[in-house]
């Protein structure tokens, strides 16, 4: 079949729509992308795929996105786009990522009567308790949650499929009306053929080598929960000398995470947003990697790429008690998992991998192993593939018809 993707935000860099292009187009459907993002971008495409893209100014993204719930201008606007993106590529299903582009979604396929995927990269109804742009007064009232549920179910309803990260966010939302057997599990798990292809940078595993590294990879926003992290250096830089703590990523929350390793001098470093191809080597530097979410409802059912890169580097990690995170963790017997804001906790289990290299070892190896076996994209996608192939040869039956 042919799959219109569309999402708001630059293609490429998006590691779960790239996996699921790459899976799509190995099973031999064919793959354009409508990306209606903020700024140029250049990219380069992956070699097959078509690309089209929608310069959005960053303000008026932001504003459709929060708003979405509240007013129909992305609606409108993102399905007029995608209805001329498909008048230039003509489509069998119009594949749609994140909650605020379903509306545009339902509104395209109505249009070209076309099938309709809806591609839940996060608990967005979750999503808009955890952030301040949403929960904080008066932007909340604004923002409206209880219309984001009223249009969570008007919209997932109308979809031929909705795919969502795991079983638990699948049952949060079969209460929005959603069919069981329309939510399909896609798990944010690792490419092992994409994450081989990138090169080590040598000099900086060794220079992150050379010192007992922890190290986080990823968003620096609220519900990471870095503060507890930060709040236990100290302690773990006195028991294992030389110890660095090593956030990569940015966000909202640097200034504040900076400020506070200030004030309680502790052993922190912020290097900043690194592009996706440099992560492995930062991993491969470190002795343990960390992952201290905070418990909310987003993250007691969501996890992240990150996780899994960890264990696939065969790196032990610390992390919090969030469900699904603990799950997998101590399922796979691959690290510790400490109580949410229990700082001191946190410190004992860091230091201890730090001094007891035989321990992170055998916790790094069976991480790595668990991804092998199971943590990993190809097995995750199972799902979805075999959803476009049974919505293939229903339309193959019905002669052609989308529906």
């Amino acid at each position: 079949m042919r799959i219109l993707m569309v999402l708001d935000k630059p293609f490429p860099p998006d590691l779960r729509v790239e996996n699921e292009v790459r899976s799509l187009r190995a099973a031999g459907h064919e793959v354009a992308v409508l990306s209606m993002a903020p700024g140029p971008n250049d990219a380069p495409v992956p070699e097959g795929v078509t690309v089209m893209r929608r310069e959005v100014p960053r303000a008026a993204s932001n504003a459709m996105r929060a708003l979405a719930a509240t007013l129909p201008a992305l609606t409108v606007f993102g399905g007029a786009e995608i209805v001329r993106a498909a008048r230039r590529w003509p489509c069998d299903v119009v594949h749609v990522h994140d909650l605020y582009l379903a509306g545009a979604g339902v509104r395209a396929a109505r249009a070209l009567g076309t099938g309709l995927v809806v591609d839940l990269h996060e608990h967005w109804l979750a999503v808009l308790d955890d952030y301040r742009w949403s929960s904080g007064f008066p932007r909340r009232q604004v923002v409206g949650r209880r219309r984001w549920h009223l249009a969570a179910r008007r919209w997932l309803t109308r979809a031929d499929a909705v795919v969502v990260v795991n079983e638990d966010m699948a049952a949060d939302y079969a209460h929005c009306g959603v069919p069981r057997d329309r939510l399909l599990p896609v798990p944010n798990l690792v490419d092992l053929s994409g994450y081989g292809r990138w090169t080590v940078d040598e000099t900086l595993v060794a220079s992150l080598a050379s010192r007992p590294t922890v190290l986080y990879v990823g968003g620096l926003v609220p519900n990471r929960g870095l503060d507890l992290a930060v709040r236990a250096m100290p302690e773990i830089a006195a028991r294992v000398p030389g110890a660095e703590l090593v956030i990569v990523g940015d966000g909202s929350e640097r200034a504040p995470l900076e400020a506070l390793a200030r004030e309680l001098d502790a052993p922190v470093r912020f290097p900043g947003w690194v592009a996706q191809e440099a992560i492995p080597s930062w991993i491969d530097g470190a002795r343990v990697c960390i992952h201290p979410m905070r418990r909310t409802r987003q993250t007691e059912v969501a996890l992240s790429h990150k996780l899994y890169q960890y264990m696939l580097a065969a790196r032990p990690v610390v992390v919090t008690d969030c469900v699904a995170m603990r799950r997998v963790v101590e399922g796979a017997a691959c690290g510790i998992v400490v109580p949410d804001g229990d700082a001191r906790a946190f410190a004992e289990a860091v230091a201890g991998l730090l001094l007891d290299p035989a321990a992170a070892a055998r916790y790094g190896a069976a991480g790595r192993a668990a991804v092998f076996d199971r943590y990993h994209w190809d097995h995750g996608m199972k799902p979805l593939l075999a959803w476009y192939g049974a919505f293939d040869a229903k339309r193959a039956r019905a002669g052609g018809a989308a529906r």
